[in-house]
């Protein structure tokens, strides 16, 4: 519930969740409730996408991205440009054109595979994320969206390899448990095409969802600027890896 709110700092007052931290738990079971929650917080978000955007969150839905890709693609090429110390690899005009036909490609794929818009979070981490006897709360919704739910997912999972390490097992676990959610609207099918794209995707929307890269007095700052120049080179890497995802919600 809110309190109070100030819309100039982009804040408000509610009520404190009484719980504990998600970042404070290595318990492979709580991390898992974490991920069923958001299915279900998810699912019962999807005919609500205008009252949520109305709310003030982003649409960062398959069109509203599609739209980013030229803008954003152009803005990293004059950022490779002005790029003075190398290694990084420097990514050309090419290879930004090639990264920009594969996000188009990959949103496609999702649509193709009838992925719903709902409510995502793009900075779900484990310290957004409070754990209670009775459920699971999520807090923090600044940077909420509505778009597709498996970038919130991959976020999430993100988090969970620096939590435990590079371990397949837990990564797998939380995918099924989420996906199980998932299963009377979507066929394991569709949720494994669109789970092959997901972390690729993920990178394009936290990269291009929000403002920093259209700001062209923050580009002028370095550390942003090498900033999206290393998500930019992130994606162009994972652009390369789509061919060999495996699909974790097929048994």
């Amino acid at each position: 519930m809110i309190l109070a709110s100030r819309p100039d700092w982009n804040g408000w007052l509610a009520r404190e969740v009484e719980g504990k931290l998600l970042s404070g738990s290595e318990d492979r079971d709580t991390w898992e409730r974490a991920a069923v929650a958001l299915a279900r917080l998810q699912i019962e978000s999807i005919d609500r996408g205008s009252r949520i955007l109305s709310a003030g969150a982003r649409d960062l839905g398959l069109a509203a991205l599609s739209k980013l890709i030229q803008p954003f693609v152009t803005v990293m090429e004059q950022l490779m440009d002005r790029q003075t110390k190398i290694p990084p690899p420097v990514l050309g005009r090419k290879d930004l054109l090639r990264l920009a036909g594969s996000i188009q490609m990959a949103l496609d794929a999702t649509e193709a595979a009838g992925i719903p818009k709902t409510l995502g979070h793009l900075d779900l981490n484990p310290g957004n994320i409070i754990v209670l006897d009775s459920g699971t709360a999520f807090i923090d919704w600044a940077e909420a969206y509505v778009g597709n739910p498996l970038l919130s997912l991959e976020y999430l999972l993100q988090h969970a390899s620096r939590a435990f390490g590079a371990d397949a097992a837990i990564e797998n676990r939380l995918t099924q448990a989420y996906c199980a959610q998932w299963a009377a609207l979507l066929s394991p099918t569709a949720m494994a095409e669109a789970l092959a794209f997901a972390p690729f995707l993920a990178v394009f929307a936290y990269a291009a969802g929000t403002t920093a890269w259209q700001q062209p007095e923050q580009l002028q700052q370095s550390a942003i600027a090498g900033y999206l120049r290393s998500l930019t080179r992130r994606m162009h890497r994972e652009a390369h890896q789509l061919t060999n995802r495996r699909p974790l919600c097929l048994q």
